[in-house]
C-alpha cells in the first residue's frame, strides 16, 4: 500500500502508466479500433495528406499509417515484453538458485555470465540474427541469449540481500525446501527490483527490435512494425519526410514511457532515495 500511495503522488509516472497502458490496450484492440486494414494496398491513394478518413495520412502503398501504428503495438512492444518475460524468468531461476545455494552452483553461474558478457550485447545479437537469419522469432531468441546472463547476475546480487535474513534461516533450520523458500519468500522480498530492471530495460528491447527491423533483419514486410515503417520511410525521406515522423516519435515517446516510469517505480519502491531527491544539497 505504501508503494502505492507512493507512486499515486507521482504524476508524470501515473501519467506513462496510464499511456504505456492506453498504448497495450489499443494493441490488443486493434482490430476495433483501427479504421483501415494495415495491409490493404491502394496505390491511387499513396501520400495522402492527414485527414477525417486518414487522420495521419498514407504511406507509399496507400496504407493507413494510422491503422500500421496501431497494429505495430502488436509486434514492437508484443514482442518486446515477451522477450523480458522469457529473459527475466531465465534469470530468476539461475539468479535465486546461485544466490541461495552459493558454492559451486554459484560459481559455475557466475563464470557462465561473465563469458557471456564479455562480448557486447548488441555484436552478440546481430551475430546471432546474421547466423539464424532475418525474422522476429530470430531477434526474441537473440536478444534473450544476450540479456539472460546480465538479469541472472543482477537478481543474484538481490537475492544475497535476502538469503542471510533470519526468517529465511529459520526456513531452512525448519527443513523447508529450496523451491519452497525461493518462490514463498525470496521472490515475492525480490518482486519489486526485478520488475524495476524489467521496466527499465523494456524501452532497450524496443530500440532493438525496431533497430534490427529497421536494417531488415527483424521483422518481414507487410507485417507493421515500427521499425520497419522508418526503413520504408527513409526511401522517399527527401520528398516526403513526414512519413517518418509517425513511427519515430512514437518510438521516442513509448521508450521515454518505460524509461520514466522504471524511475518512478525504483522512486516508490525505494524510500530513502526519494528522499534524497527532495532533500536539498
Amino acid at each position: 500500500m505504501r508503494f502505492w500511495r507512493s507512486l499515486k503522488t507521482d504524476r508524470p509516472g501515473m501519467a506513462c502508466l496510464l499511456f504505456l497502458l492506453l498504448v497495450m490496450l489499443a494493441g490488443l484492440l486493434a482490430s476495433l479500433v483501427c479504421p483501415h486494414d494495415p495491409l490493404a494496398i491502394d496505390v491511387r491513394s499513396k501520400f495522402l495528406p492527414c485527414s477525417w478518413e486518414h487522420w495521419l495520412g498514407t504511406d507509399h502503398l496507400g496504407r493507413d499509417i494510422l491503422s500500421r501504428l496501431v497494429y505495430g503495438v502488436r509486434t514492437s512492444v508484443g514482442f518486446s515484453l515477451l522477450t523480458m518475460a522469457i529473459t527475466v524468468f531465465i534469470g530468476i531461476v539461475l539468479g535465486m538458485l546461485a544466490g541461495f545455494l552459493r558454492g559451486r552452483v554459484e560459481a559455475v553461474l557466475m563464470r557462465l555470465c561473465d563469458v557471456m558478457m564479455s562480448f557486447p550485447s548488441e555484436v552478440m545479437i546481430l551475430a546471432i540474427v546474421g547466423m539464424l537469419g532475418p525474422g522476429l522469432e530470430n531477434v526474441v531468441l537473440a536478444c534473450v541469449i544476450a540479456k539472460w546472463p546480465w538479469y541472472t547476475r543482477m537478481i543474484r546480487t538481490v537475492t544475497r540481500q535476502y538469503a542471510d535474513m533470519n526468517y529465511i534461516r529459520y526456513a531452512r533450520v525448519a527443513g523447508y525446501g529450496t523451491p519452497y523458500i525461493i518462490l514463498r519468500h525470496l521472490l515475492p522480498c525480490a518482486a519489486g527490483e526485478i520488475t524495476v530492471l524489467a521496466t527499465l530495460d523494456a524501452g532497450s528491447v524496443i530500440l532493438m527490435i525496431s533497430a534490427l527491423s529497421f536494417i531488415g533483419l527483424g521483422v518481414q514486410p507487410p507485417t507493421p512494425e515500427w521499425g520497419m515503417m522508418l526503413s520504408e520511410a527513409k526511401e522517399i525521406m527527401i520528398l516526403y519526410p513526414e512519413q517518418m515522423l509517425p513511427p519515430g516519435l512514437t518510438i521516442l515517446l513509448v521508450v521515454a514511457a518505460f524509461n520514466y516510469l522504471g524511475d518512478s517505480l525504483r522512486d516508490a519502491l525505494d524510500p530513502w532515495h526519494q528522499h534524497a531527491k527532495e532533500v536539498p544539497l
